[in-house]
């Protein structure tokens, strides 16, 4: 749905956490999450031309207020960030939008 919403002339933004969430537990559960896939669906958006990812962090995330479950620990979000700057590269070198 990125590309096709990309088509509509606007810019895309994916949230990179909430997709992550397990819904029905408490967000301070780590039950309640599965926050390593958070660096595969911001590669695969990047990939297919998004224009900004939102990513929920925190330096610890267990004592984060809200939506700790499926937050990224603040500690990888240079290297995700890293990562999602070069697909990001190829895919305007390519003209692949």
């Amino acid at each position: 749905s990125l590309p096709l919403m990309r088509s509509l002339g606007y810019p895309v933004a994916f949230d990179a956490t909430h997709p992550v969430r397990i819904y029905g537990r408490p967000s301070s559960d780590p039950a309640g999450g599965e926050p390593e896939f958070i660096p595969y669906l911001c590669r695969a958006a990047v990939a297919t031309g998004c224009d900004a990812l939102f990513i929920e962090t925190h330096p610890r995330v267990s004592e984060a207020l809200c939506d700790a479950a499926s937050m990224l620990p603040l500690e990888h979000l240079e290297e995700l960030l890293a990562q999602a700057k070069t697909i990001d590269d190829l895919v305007k070198r390519w003209g692949v939008e």
